[in-house]
């Protein structure tokens, strides 16, 4: 499947919400640009005539891919980081975003058109995206309590081996708090009755649920997972951590998808070391969005400033190393060149076999993945399909690396408010995704090659003071 085209089922998801025709360019180390917003004009400034006057041909105007800091702001955390575990690959303000609207135009070879250009290090063609799993739909088995369902649908809270142990810290009357975790996707109804309690604006973007562009519902799933509380005479959801900040920012503006990276800085400026993003976006192959090398180096911005990042590794069925290294797209050998930081998620089935979990055979897989957790039969909020009857009151089963990546991003909220609610310090990204990860702290899935899904009271026993 081509990266630039969507699967069939996100073309009907997404038809009337515009796909990016968009460039991504990243200028040589060399050359200095910082005085410029404007490609065009920073190239004529650096004696780059191949580049401006192909833009000028072009008659496009390219901003900077990061937008929400200035240069300035971007040179001092880039600067900060430089002595931390995520020291910067490259400067994200040598990153500037084409958007040829309107105009139809072959994209790849533009951009190879553009990364032959003097003065420019690489191009590459933005993917639509993705949120990063399906539902799954099950109904209760013959006889079966609709109480009965709803509580094998949530045993993931549970210890190990069934699940993430998250009674574990209820128990211990921690369930969150001070602790901010932000999901990043696209839209979320907030009328729902499970997540209404955290209804307010993205940091970032609009919920494209506002336009009837998406009615929400995945965002809807997430939240509930996250930080669902119950309602009314509905079965309701418990969420992992209904205690914490909730906070969303969608890479949707009103008119067009924006780039993700942008959504991550603008989430960097209201974060604190030890809070987390859920990353609930993947591009339109199935694949982690950190591909793309500009969300790459925004996630080394985060964990080098201890932001934690959980990723869903996505639901292509592809073992990561496999795929090709393209121009201005990364690879996924394990490497400290090609780490972002993220703790990247697959996902697995919901059954046991023999005490252990299998891959669920959508979910992405490889060297790189570094936690799973339940991939089908997630009970939570929203709708299963478009157009029900009842979005404001819908429950669900959910999926994929999107319900997985959900489940372990509660984890990591749990043990940071159990570390603060201790007066200990946030465990940083590095040394928490060890402990995550490690077979000694979790489940381990049988040649799933999908991680560990993590025990919060063997993470928390595990952890230096």
């Amino acid at each position: 499947m081509s990266e630039t085209t969507p699967p069939p089922d996100s073309r009907t998801q997404r038809s009337r919400i515009p796909l990016p025709n968009h460039i991504v360019i990243r200028l040589d180390r060399e050359v200095r640009a910082d005085d410029f917003q404007e490609l065009g004009e920073a190239a004529r400034a650096s004696e780059l005539h191949e580049l401006a006057d192909l833009l000028e041909r072009i008659g496009v105007r390219v901003p900077r891919l990061i937008t929400t800091s200035s240069v300035p702001e971007i040179r001092e955390q880039e600067e900060r980081a430089r002595d931390s575990d995520w020291p910067p690959l490259e400067s994200l303000t040598q990153y500037w975003r084409m958007d040829l609207g309107p105009q139809k135009a072959d994209l790849p070879l533009l951009a190879e058109r553009l990364a032959s250009l003097p003065g420019v290090e690489l191009a590459y063609v933005e993917t639509p995206l993705l949120e990063s799993g399906p539902a799954g739909v099950i109904s209760p088995g013959s006889g079966t309590s609709a109480e009965a369902h709803v509580q094998a649908a949530t045993s993931y809270l549970d210890a190990a081996a069934n699940g993430i142990n998250a009674r574990y810290a209820w128990n211990r009357d921690s369930r969150g708090s001070d602790v901010r975790v932000l999901d990043v996707e696209q839209a979320w109804n907030f009328r729902h009755e499970a997540i209404v309690h955290l209804a307010r604006d993205p940091i970032f973007g609009r919920s494209s649920a506002r336009n009837a562009l998406d009615d929400g519902s995945h965002g809807t799933a997430v939240l509930g997972i996250l930080a669902g509380q119950r309602s009314g005479e509905n079965p309701g959801v418990d969420g992992i951590c209904p205690k914490a900040e909730v906070l969303t920012a969608s890479h949707y503006d009103g008119d067009s998808l924006m780039h993700v990276a942008a959504a991550l800085d603008k989430a960097h400026k209201t974060l604190r070391p030890g809070d987390v993003v859920l990353l609930e976006v993947t591009n339109g192959a199935g694949y982690p969005i950190e591909r793309d090398l500009a969300v790459r180096a925004k996630l080394r911005n985060l964990a080098a400033d201890g932001i934690v990042v959980v990723e869903a590794a996505g639901n292509a069925a592809t073992q990561l190393e496999r795929l090709p290294k393209q121009a201005g797209k990364g690879s996924f050998v394990v490497s400290e060149q090609n780490d972002s930081g993220a703790i990247l998620v697959g996902s697995a089935r919901a059954t046991l076999v023999d005490g252990r979990y299998a891959r669920l055979g959508s979910s992405n897989f490889g060297s790189r993945v570094n936690c799973f957790a339940w991939g089908e039969r997630v009970f939570t909020s929203g709708c299963a399909s478009a157009g029900c009857a009842s979005p404001d009151t819908a429950y669900r089963y959910f999926g994929g690396t999107s319900a997985a990546s959900a489940i372990v991003a509660g984890a990591v909220v749990l043990i940071q408010s159990l570390r603060r609610d201790e007066s200990r310090r946030p465990l940083r990204p590095r040394e928490l995704r060890e402990l995550m990860s490690d077979p000694a702290h979790g489940t381990s899935a049988v040649g799933g090659w999908i991680g560990v899904m993590p025990d919060v009271e063997r993470v928390i026993g595990a952890a230096p003071g």
